[in-house]
């Protein structure tokens, strides 16, 4: 699969997951000053649909009920091998289609093909960002997540091009009153930063690896949700950053505590406690991963 641009331009927007909260909405927008026509024009169309989907109130129910049919759909096929010839035939039909307009559909399929597939490369690949003396790379971090998708899938193993911003829509505690929404959003680092501050991020760690390895559990407890807050906040890839993120964390923490530590919250509470991270409260974030510590039989 190559020269996917066009199926990148349609992804630059992607309606995120509906939960008990709200509706989580991950925002790709290309900056224009870059952009060709033909990339302004689907920045322009998306970004209205998106818009409108806000401020109507649904937040646009059938875009959400696409992606979970496609999803639920998808959850039965455990063999990579299907997965990857029906993305080799979505991105023919894709690449065919002269006009400015893609079918949606099947923009959201591709996407939610990759991912399915990277569920299970997840589950079966050894990934292995850390070297032996617990120190990490730009390098290790892209072949990790080209790792986590088909071979030269759209942005496998590629640092984001495209300028991000991140818009979190979620509910307020109202019984009485009209519903109304409040909304949270996060503009991230422009791509051209990202070389440079994802080499500060693993710089940072490496320079203190060994301080981490023989200081008390609660500072290498902080060191990793430091880090690991600071790689999601980059954003150095247009997708799979949190995938990757709890790869890294998982590694992280099993090289600090010298045992196999598995990082796995709870959805909701994990996304709140990263939310509440944006705001410098820290306390959630720790929280969630020490209870995971503390399962897997370590004290603080």
């Amino acid at each position: 699969m190559s020269n996917n641009n066009d199926i990148i331009n349609y992804l630059l927007w992607f309606a995120g997951i509906a939960s008990s909260g709200g509706i989580a909405a991950y925002v790709y927008k290309r900056q224009k000053k870059d952009a060709k026509p033909f990339e302004e024009q689907v920045i322009e169309t998306l970004d209205n649909n998106l818009e409108q989907s806000f401020r109507n109130g649904v937040r646009d129910i059938n875009i959400i009920y696409t992606l979970n049919e496609i999803k639920e759909k998808l959850e039965s096929i455990s063999d990579q091998n299907i997965l990857e010839e029906r993305l080799i035939s979505i991105e023919k039909e894709l690449k065919n289609i002269n006009n400015k307009n893609l079918p949606i559909n099947e923009v959201f399929e591709y996407k939610s093909l990759g991912d399915r597939w990277s569920e299970l490369q997840i589950n079966k690949h050894n990934f292995s960002v850390l070297d032996n003396n617990g120190r990490i790379s730009t390098n290790k971090i892209q072949s990790a997540h080209s790792s986590l998708f088909p071979s030269n899938f759209a942005w496998a193993g590629k640092l984001r091009k495209e300028h991000v911003f991140i818009i979190e829509n979620f509910g307020t505690c109202l019984q009485v009153i009209d519903a109304v929404s409040a909304e949270t959003k996060l503009d991230t680092i422009p791509p051209e930063d990202i070389p440079e501050n994802l080499e500060k991020l693993c710089q940072y760690w490496n320079e203190n690896i060994e301080a981490y390895t023989q200081a008390n559990n609660t500072i290498k407890l902080n060191s990793v949700a430091q880090f690991h807050h600071e790689f999601e906040l980059l954003h150095p890839f247009l997708d799979g950053n949190g995938r990757l993120g709890r790869i890294i964390i998982n590694e992280q923490l099993s090289y600090l505590f010298n045992q196999r530590i598995i990082f796995e919250p709870n959805r909701e509470e994990y996304y709140a406690a990263l939310r509440l991270m944006n705001m410098n409260e820290k306390s959630r974030l720790l929280n969630i991963i020490q209870e995971q510590l503390v399962e897997s039989g370590i004290n603080f």
